[in-house]
């Protein structure tokens, strides 16, 4: 079996997996890619991918039409409103306020509470 064959028998092309999550190339880089997911807010079909800017936190930026724009999240925030423990209502409205402003929030964990902050600008 050759090379290519065999990265698309195990779901990978050259570059990394074919969908979701994010790949290693050769030498450790790893590729991120965007999927195809419900908004966190919402449940609108949104796109979502990992923020490169904010390892450390295993941050998320979603792209949702229904809420107006981009927002990121930090993973122990995308933990604990999957779980049901903060109030989603609330942060949609905050976000959704935000977005409108142009501001870029990020929705973070601050000692078990939801805090939304703004780490930039929303893209033109």
């Amino acid at each position: 079996m050759a090379h290519s064959e065999l990265l698309l028998a195990i779901g990978c092309n050259a570059q990394g997996p074919l969908s979701g999550g994010s790949g290693i190339r050769p030498g450790g880089q790893t590729v991120s890619t965007t999927e195809a997911v419900p908004c966190l807010l919402c449940a609108v079909l949104a796109r979502r991918w990992l923020d490169r800017q904010d390892r450390l936190r295993d941050s998320r930026i979603y792209r949702c039409a229904a809420c107006g724009g981009r927002f990121a999240v930090t993973g122990d925030a995308l933990g604990a409103i999957e779980q049901g423990r903060w109030d989603v209502a609330e942060l949609k409205a905050v976000v959704r306020q935000n977005i409108a402003s142009g501001v870029l929030p990020r929705i973070e964990d601050a000692d078990g509470r939801p805090s939304v902050i703004a780490i930039g600008r929303q893209a033109s």
